[in-house]
């Protein structure tokens, strides 16, 4: 696995493959790599003929600057997983690289309503400051698809829109949420809980289960308020949002249509640590 800190190093071996005729995979990162960020790696491997991973802990899209200094950083574990996994680069770029003019927004990206709703309302700019450094991670790497996870749902689709609007030549693979065994999906952010915390932390998607379970046979109204008392009934859990959207346009569903494909979505808190899941009905 070659190692490349510049951007200038990136585009000669981007380079290489282009004139060989090689497609491209890439999976940008925030570093702390786990069995979910290695699945995506395996995507990438099985569609494209490089796989490139990027870590980069980007500090335009944390809103709480505590929140980016407590991030986990473990990149020598992070490089022994790429390896091992089979990537082929990992691209490890300064801030001035990736943002050679300043961290300040160069532009206002165009994302709808997608950017205020769920996640937007509880980080303000921080689909900005996502969809900015996408979008420059992109033009330095020039990939041919790129690979995210169906745990951060509202972040692919943001992402999709501003391929579409920035008109970049570059596919959208979504790939499934890995879990722990309890159910858990897997994040950097599940090491920083504590054990009492951590034995709860599934009570998310075992909720988000009975509500895909029961949707046929329950107003989703009456299953929302169901799912937001059973999670606020454990003493450590605060829910922030329990939602039904529209799998394709996000819109909010309040009544169950035969026809559209739904996601539903959700995020608590345990402590300071928030974590969010997702799952799709069709």
């Amino acid at each position: 696995m070659k190692i490349i800190h510049t951007s200038n190093e990136l585009k000669t071996v981007v380079g290489e493959y282009r004139r060989d005729n090689k497609s491209v995979g890439f999976v940008p990162t925030l570093g702390a790599l786990h069995d979910g960020h290695m699945s995506l790696i395996h995507q990438s491997i099985t569609k494209c003929d490089f796989t490139i991973c990027s870590v980069f802990v980007n500090p335009t899209q944390f809103d709480d600057a505590k929140d980016l200094e407590k991030y986990p950083r473990t990149l020598q574990h992070d490089e022994q997983m790429l390896e091992a996994n089979g990537c082929d680069v990992l691209f490890l770029p300064s801030v001035t690289d990736v943002y050679p003019n300043g961290t300040q927004l160069q532009k206002n990206y165009e994302l709808g309503e997608l950017e205020f709703v769920l996640e937007g309302a509880t980080r303000p700019g921080h689909y900005q400051g996502v969809a900015q450094v996408v979008h420059r991670l992109l033009e330095l790497v020039e990939p041919d698809r790129l690979f995210l996870g169906q745990k951060d749902y509202q972040q692919v689709m943001i992402l999709k829109r501003m391929i579409k609007h920035q008109k970049l030549n570059v596919r959208v693979n979504m790939c499934n949420i890995i879990r722990d065994d309890d159910g858990l999906a897997k994040s950097s952010r599940n090491r920083r809980l504590s054990n009492d915390e951590r034995k709860v932390a599934n009570e998310l998607y075992k909720t988000l289960k009975s509500c895909k379970q029961n949707v046929n046979n329950i107003p989703i109204h009456q299953l929302k308020q169901w799912a937001v008392a059973n999670l606020n009934a454990n003493p450590l859990i605060e829910t922030d949002y329990i939602s039904f959207r529209d799998a394709k346009t996000f819109n909010e569903i309040e009544q169950l249509t035969t026809n559209k494909k739904m996601v539903i979505l959700g995020a608590i808190f345990l402590g300071p640590i928030r974590l969010i899941d997702n799952l799709i009905i069709h």
